[in-house]
């Protein structure tokens, strides 16, 4: 080293005068770097103002609706914050309404800590993480669909003041122990009328087949009419002159016909989600892709992205992963509002039972952010206008028997089932949930003529989530007028 600066310095004596100027130069540099990360950052603080000034005057908008969802309360009975504030916080029961507790030491009085749902929004895994803590008593098994509805154009905002629901959706919130709450609807703000939840339909029983019929004739499901072409090609699939009349859902169905003829145990999770239902739907609903957009995969709500972002630091850029789904259809609307969510619970084996309440406790708060997503997106509405947005969900679970005379594998499949549901809003804020379809994908080549019914639900969906997109227009229409 010390030849090389001897060599060095007789050949540019200069370069010991220049070093100043030249650290003069970095110390400007780092100056002018510093300079512009304040002023990026101060910009970053200033957009962010723009924004929580936005916010407030959202929430003074949607106050109105809180008010008409939490009206006259009877004299005795505590108010339930409804779910749709700007935060999206749901406190079980607030320390506001409640000074002390009065349910005893088994039940939640008060907020000792951080409310789960703020866990939810930012884990990716914690609907996962909740199948450790649910509590299989409380489980039963879910009701079948309700008949489909004869009647239609019912009035939306229903008549309840027989009823006093309020009151004993509080009782049930009431009820919710302290170990896990979270794991129970209700804690949403959710009245699951699926019967699966034993404690919801234990509470409501006197009311049950009431509340049921009430929840069918708003939702009005019905189901569309196929092509006469597609109902010839289930009639006689192997009659060429109908293969030529169908020629997509013919080629689905021999994908579908290979598939099961081949099928091989052990299956995962994603090979049925890539196999069996990412074909169904994309042939089932918007088979040209022209209506909707469907992301595939472990998708992240945009409802979800947008509740993150409320407390996350505005000074860092970088994208949280949260909760993610299956399958998410997004409506053509100006904003990306979303309609329809998926969930794929297990493989075969068939995932345990904790694991499939948690999967559709999950699909029930992802409904509920997406109902909150569209209201928060035209804000200053009538009430009426929002309890008549209508989202749907669908949940596939693996049906199989055992047979204890196999030794690798217990069992022999008889086919998957998809659960399908909807979710409206009422007074209260209540988030009703219900199961309005239910079918099943084919075991085998021999029952290949059974997918119609998976065909005629999905075709149904498409038109009920077309019917979605149009109202959502309609609600933006209006919002317009309001400036």
């Amino acid at each position: 080293m010390v030849t090389s600066i001897a060599l060095f310095t007789p050949v540019h004596p200069p370069s010991i005068v220049t070093l100043k100027p030249r650290r003069v130069n970095l110390a400007i540099i780092t100056d002018i770097i510093r300079e512009l990360f304040d002023a990026k950052r101060n910009l970053k603080k200033k957009i962010m103002n723009s924004v929580v000034k936005e916010s407030v005057h959202v929430t003074a908008h949607i106050k109105g609706l809180q008010t008409f969802l939490q009206p006259s309360v009877p004299s005795g009975t505590k108010s339930t914050s409804p779910e749709i504030q700007k935060k999206d916080t749901c406190h079980v029961i607030s320390d506001s309404d409640y000074d002390e507790d009065t349910n005893g030491d088994d039940h939640v009085s008060d907020n000792e800590s951080s409310p789960p749902q703020e866990i939810y929004m930012k884990d990716p895994e914690y609907f996962d993480k909740l199948a450790e803590k649910v509590d299989l008593s409380c489980i039963g098994i879910e009701e079948g669909p309700m008949p489909v509805c004869l009647k239609s154009g019912i009035s939306v905002v229903n008549n309840w003041d027989d009823f006093d629901i309020l009151e004993f959706f509080n009782s049930l919130r009431d009820s919710l122990p302290k170990k896990s709450p979270e794991i129970h609807p209700q804690y949403w703000g959710i009245l699951d009328l699926t019967g699966q939840h034993k404690p919801t339909k234990k509470m409501f029983i006197t009311k049950w087949d009431e509340l049921i019929n009430n929840f069918q004739q708003d939702i009005a499901w019905k189901m569309v009419e196929l092509d006469q072409s597609e109902i010839e090609l289930f009639d006689n699939i192997e009659d060429p002159k109908t293969q030529q009349k169908t020629q997509i859902l013919y080629a689905h169905l021999t994908i579908l016909k290979s598939y099961l003829k081949y099928i091989k145990l052990p299956i995962n999770e994603r090979e049925l989600m890539i196999h069996i239902v990412v074909p169904a739907f994309r042939i089932g609903v918007d088979p040209n892709q022209e209506k909707f957009r469907k992301l595939w995969c472990e998708q992240q709500l945009v409802a979800s992205q947008e509740i993150c972002r409320i407390n996350q630091d505005p000074n860092d850029d970088r994208a949280s992963i949260r909760q993610k789904t299956n399958l998410i259809i997004v409506l053509p609307t100006g904003p990306p509002l979303e309609g329809f969510i998926c969930e794929v619970s297990g493989g075969l084996p068939a995932g345990c039972s904790k694991k499939i309440w948690t999967d559709k406790l999950k699909i029930m708060v992802g409904m509920r952010d997406m109902i909150n997503r569209i209201i928060k997106t035209f804000p200053g509405l009538l009430p009426e206008d929002y309890m008549k947005i209508v989202v749907f969900g669908c949940q596939v679970i693996e049906i199989f028997l055992k047979d204890d005379c196999q030794q690798e594998y217990p069992f022999w499949i008889t086919g998957l089932q998809m659960n399908l549901y909807a979710m409206d809003l009422r007074k209260y804020g209540i988030y009703r949930f219900g199961i309005i379809d239910k079918v099943f994908l084919p075991a085998s080549t021999q029952e290949l003529p059974a997918y119609e019914a998976v065909h005629v639900m999905l075709r149904s969906l498409e038109h009920r989530l077309s019917e979605l997109a149009d109202y959502c227009s309609d609600l933006k229409v209006k919002h317009s007028k309001l400036r």
